[in-house]
């Protein structure tokens, strides 16, 4: 546990938060017990005693708002970062702690604690003294990004011999926390109405209050389910947070305006007394009169005569500053009305960063899922230069090779309109590196299908049920649109490189996505991989996924797998997790039984061949449930395997099949030589229609080892990877999206050790798939590529005990292996 337990929950407090958008200034005596209660309640198995010595220690001579916002953000920040030369830098050993600590606060709060304490001469006002401050101690660490990161000089030449590859790295959703927050406060209408619009889609409300109306959960969408679950009685409604956000910039005006020209007028506990007032919120009303209705930050004044000018330093840089001098004014001198309006518009920060980075209590694909539809970086990412000048690092050289993803449209025009966006913020992050002699790296773009669930009722085609047959047109529509551009636009060819599907992999199976990644590779695309294997219910229905999606998209040499998390999970570790017992749809029982059966029959030396006989059996239960007549296990494994072709090409005559959206000659041709007999085609009739669906989709108790003991899933496990292998199938890990994500605690818990062959109690495999890395969504779990490699340096030697050689040895192997397998063009190599 950290040692500054209530501490950190100084940017969390919703209880706070909810008397200031009440009008109501708590006391410090009920702040100090809500950051005991916030912080109990992240494990409730510990005794009080624990938490409260903690409280004791952490806030030991803190005595007041002031005080807290000033001694205290430094004491929590010192736990976690040091500074060297004028570098902030993760400590070492609390590199573990400094992850879960960006769940409740921003880093660029805790760099400018540390830089205020360390380079800061208090009392400083002069613009020339304070430019030379932006420019020597807050340019180096938050000028493109506000993520620090321990200093591991081995890394660093690393670094310096060859920049890193990313090859997984989501363009939306890229964004940190402290940068967007600068465009919000600035286009703080513009995101209410992304947000607006996303408050109406299913899933997004369970962030408020999850016990709330528990009766009406399933009427609401995600986005409104994550607001009952972050902030329920602080955003009830879509205009709500424009009311904060607008409230936060009216704050930050007033703060400046504080530090540099004397006290508020009025005094500001009259001012928050209005908070709740509907009138305080129009545009033209303002806690002081006198303060301007600027977007601009309005630390940029400090630096100009004239305020409508643009600032020649970046936003966020501006805001540290602001965060040091109010730092150091809170320190020298108790002002409770100016502590109260830094506190609660850090409490406003706080509130968004939990509704855009994953926190530690949101485990599961859902819960991230509702981040990514709650559209609050879609309005900030509009425009993409920045990102990439915050993924090359504030020294722009963390990166050689960036392999983007982004969701094609399914009209052209669309998809050249979103393409030109993006080139053209790589243009200008190019143009300014190449200027700053700085390193260039290369862009390759990666073109992502959407996994999305069955809209069975959405029937295109009344007269034939087919599974996902909504989700099918769109993906073929979005299929053609790329190919149209791809021909027809040759500077754009170049950089649309590679297909992959992403999103809930519990709502979408690859068999949906099979059709589609056939015709682009006939079409001269070459580079395919897929999410698989990384949220799942029973481990084998994991495994099932990541075989599916090899098998039936025809995954070839160098085709990669994402994730792939129930390919390596220690299966100790997921029964710590599900239990002894499972609740599973019976068709998807069924499914993974039919898929184990089908690899132990692949490789008849294994000892689980000694399973046949009862998974049979288990097979024809089941199969009797949902189908209601016997088949053969022979016709079962047919059937399941033919699910990689269209259905409606199987399930058609060819006279109406040609008339389909999704006809393919191709595919017309393969199906033929398929040659399908009787009961394999009416076991394929059968899982598309209605009434067989509804009993596949049927809720059963399984034992989580119903089959296959601990061991044995371990041994399916060796058997995938080395099936994996044997077709030159790459695995890109995603260290902190696993753990933010899957089933794991921490990042001593994941499976790429057993991987690389450093686990104990884990021999290496003689047949293990090459691993690659990358970053998944760096926005929403507070990471880069850097951090994700500082994290596996730092486990390979502290939890590993690798020796620095070996630990620096592997990290080149893993470097070597993204040059390898990176999707990149011809000409651009």
């Amino acid at each position: 546990m950290v040692i500054t337990p209530s501490l950190r929950q100084i940017m969390y407090d919703k209880e706070s938060l909810r008397d200031y958008s009440r009008g109501i200034l708590p006391d410090f005596s009920a702040i100090k017990m809500r950051l005991f209660l916030s912080e109990r309640i992240l494990d409730t198995r510990l005794p009080d005693h624990y938490y409260l010595r903690g409280r004791e220690f952490s806030l030991n001579g803190i005595d007041s708002l002031s005080s807290l916002l000033s001694k205290g953000l430094h004491r929590l920040s010192s736990c976690h970062l040091e500074l060297m030369g004028n570098l902030v830098h993760v400590k070492v050993d609390a590199w573990s702690d400094w992850q879960e600590l960006l769940t409740f606060c921003t880093p660029l709060t805790c760099i400018s604690a540390i830089l205020w304490k360390e380079k800061f001469s208090s009392g400083i006002r002069e613009r020339a003294e304070l430019a030379d401050f932006m420019i020597y101690h807050i340019y180096p660490n938050a000028r493109y990004s506000c993520l620090p990161a321990p200093r591991f000089p081995a890394m660093q030449g690393l670094l310096r011999d060859s920049g890193l590859y990313d090859l997984h790295v989501h363009l939306n959703g890229a964004t940190e926390t402290d940068i967007a927050w600068q465009f919000f406060l600035k286009k703080p209408f513009d995101v209410y109405k992304e947000f607006k619009k996303a408050f109406e889609k299913p899933k997004v409300r369970e962030q408020i209050d999850v016990c709330k109306e528990l009766q009406k959960v399933f009427e609401m969408s995600k986005v409104r389910e994550q607001i009952e679950q972050e902030a329920s009685n602080i955003i009830d409604k879509p205009i709500d947070i424009y009311r904060l956000l607008m409230t936060a910039r009216r704050i930050r005006w007033g703060i400046v305006h504080a530090l540099f020209y004397g006290k508020y007028t009025p005094d500001i506990s009259d001012a928050l007394k209005t908070f709740n007032n509907a009138n305080f919120f129009k545009i033209d009303s303002m806690v002081d009169s006198m303060l301007p209705t600027c977007t601009i930050h309005p630390m940029s004044r400090v630096f100009q005569n004239d305020i409508d000018a643009s600032s020649t330093f970046p936003d966020v840089a501006l805001e540290s500053l602001m965060y040091v001098l109010i730092i150091d004014r809170l320190d020298k001198e108790k002002e409770d009305e100016l502590a109260a309006s830094f506190h609660y518009y850090l409490l406003i920060l706080g509130l968004v960063n939990r509704l855009i980075v994953q926190q530690l209590n949101q485990n599961g694909f859902d819960q991230f899922q509702k981040i990514t539809m709650n559209s609050f970086r879609e309005a900030p990412e509009k425009s993409y230069a920045r990102r990439f000048f915050q993924m090359h690092g504030n020294h722009c050289s963390n990166i050689e090779f960036i392999e983007g993803r982004f969701a094609p449209k399914s009209k052209p025009i669309e998809n050249i309109k979103l393409l030109e966006r993006i080139l053209k913020g790589w243009k200008t992050f190019e143009k300014k590196c190449k200027k700053n002699n700085s390193r260039v790296p290369k862009l390759q773009l990666v073109s992502h299908f959407i996994k999305s669930e069955d809209e069975s009722a959405l029937t295109d085609y009344p007269q034939l049920s087919i599974r996902h047959k909504k989700l099918r047109i769109e993906n073929w529509q979005k299929a053609k649109s790329l190919l149209y551009v791809r021909d027809n636009y040759p500077k754009m060819r170049d950089f649309l490189v590679g297909v992959d599907a992403a999103a809930n992999e519990l709502e979408t199976p690859p068999e949906v996505f099979a059709p589609v990644y056939r015709l682009l590779r006939k079409r001269g695309i070459r580079h395919f991989t897929y999410h698989a294997g990384e949220d799942f219910h029973h481990l084998i229905g994991g495994m099932r996924a990541i075989y599916e999606a090899v098998e039936f998209l025809g995954m070839q040499q160098g085709d990669r797998i994402g994730h792939g998390t129930a390919v390596g999970i220690e299966p100790d570790i997921w029964l710590k997790y599900v239990g002894e017992q499972l609740i599973v749809s019976e068709g998807e029982w069924l499914d993974d039984i039919i898929f184990l059966l089908h690899l132990i029959e692949k490789y008849p030396d294994s000892a689980l061949n000694s399973k046949i006989a009862v998974i049979q059996k288990e097979i024809d239960k089941h199969s009797q449930q949902i189908y209601s007549k016997h088949y053969s296990t022979y016709s079962h494994i047919r059937a399941w395997l033919l699910r990689r072709y269209c259905p409606f090409h199987i399930l058609y005559e060819l006279g109406d099949a040609i008339n389909i959206y999704t006809w393919s000659e191709d595919e017309w041709r393969e199906l033929a030589n398929e040659k399908i007999d009787k009961e394999t085609r009416e076991l394929i009739n059968l899982y598309h229609q209605d009434d067989c669906r509804k009993r596949y989709h049927k809720k059963i108790r399984i034992e989580s080892l119903q089959i296959l003991s601990k061991e044995n899933l371990r041994e399916l496990q060796d058997i995938l990877l080395s099936e994996l292998y044997e077709r030159g199938v790459v695995l890109e890990v995603l260290p902190t999206s696993n753990v933010r994500i899957s089933f794991y605690k921490n990042h001593e818990e994941h499976h790429i050790w057993r991987w690389l062959g450093v686990q104990d109690g884990y021999s290496s495999l003689s047949k293990m798939p090459p691993v690659v890395i990358g970053t998944d969504d760096t926005g929403i779990f507070s990471t880069n590529i850097l951090n994700e490699y500082y994290h596996i340096y730092y486990q390979l030697t502290k939890r590993c005990s690798q020796p620095h050689n070996k630990a620096l040895e592997i990290l080149k192997q893993l470097v070597d292996n993204s040059k390898t397998y990176a999707f990149i063009s011809e000409n651009i190599r």
